[in-house]
């Protein structure tokens, strides 16, 4: 009795490179923002929305893609204090520039905790396209 085995490369089909799907997907969504912006325009993309335009690809294939576009000079990161209802209310560079507290102007009007619920990792176009 003869039995047949196939090998791993056999039994998955060859899958693209995710993260060079990642960052193709994003360059070209943000060659489009580059045409279409203003000079005074200051378009921010949450982490979620740039995940959106990715397409279906794994975690750290988006997480490479970024790292990718951030160095390459398309985008800037930076971390965003928000209110409870999500709006803005401060901008850091880093996390580890995040203040314990941040005045809250928009809604409670007094100092709120800066914690994991109300930081979000926020990317905005850079000043020129890359070439």
């Amino acid at each position: 009795m003869s039995t047949s085995y196939l090998s791993y490369s056999d039994s998955i089909p060859e899958q693209p490179n995710m993260t060079a799907v990642a960052y193709e997907h994003l360059r070209g969504f943000l060659r489009g923002e580059f045409a279409r912006r203003s000079e005074t325009q200051a378009r921010v993309y949450t982490s979620r929305r740039l995940a959106e335009i990715a397409g279906d690809v794994p975690t750290m294939a988006l997480a490479l893609a970024l790292i990718q576009l951030v160095q390459s000079g398309w985008l800037e990161q930076f971390v965003r204090v928000q209110t409870q209802s999500g709006s803005g209310l401060q901008d850091f560079q880093s996390l580890e520039d995040l203040p314990s507290t941040v005045y809250d102007w928009k809604e409670t009007f007094r100092e709120i905790p800066v914690v994991p619920e109300n930081v979000e990792v926020c990317y905005r176009l850079c000043k020129a396209a890359p070439q």
